[in-house]
């Protein structure tokens, strides 16, 4: 995971550890074509507006080999509380097989050595709400979602 390039929306690269910055991380991966998406980057967005002890990211998966970042851009007004990444395709093809992922949304959460303890679709059933309650330190968040 660590090797796989991530960007700000300004375009320069970065790493997940930089992401995590020494907290857990909840990152969202999410395309245009996703009607889903929205859904869950406004979940993501409004735990993010409630806590500074964990890092609380979106990252756009390229469709194709056209750059993302424009899209990126188009979102960072609608989800203030959010960091913002956007992968190239290739960047994305690794991450699809590190992760074995098929379908958006979907979450991972990092621990703050960048282990994985949950991943999946954060707005299916609870167990994404329980995991950032518990793990993530914010006990009440399942009462305002």
């Amino acid at each position: 995971m660590e090797s796989i390039v991530w960007a700000f929306e300004s375009g320069n690269e970065t790493t997940l550890s930089a992401i995590g910055n020494d907290k857990p991380l909840v990152v969202d991966f999410w395309n245009m074509r996703c009607t889903k998406c929205p859904s869950a980057l406004s979940k993501l967005d409004a735990l993010a507006s409630r806590t500074n002890r964990v890092t609380f990211a979106a990252c756009a998966l390229a469709l194709d080999p056209v750059d993302t970042h424009t899209h990126v851009g188009e979102l960072i007004d609608e989800y203030p509380n959010l960091r913002h990444y956007y992968m190239q395709f290739e960047a994305k093809e690794a991450l699809k097989r590190a992760l074995n992922f098929q379908s958006l949304p979907f979450a991972v959460v990092f621990d703050v050595y960048g282990k994985i303890v949950w991943t999946g679709d954060p707005t299916k059933g609870n167990e994404f709400d329980a995991i950032v309650a518990s793990y993530c330190g914010m006990p009440d968040v399942r009462d305002d979602l």
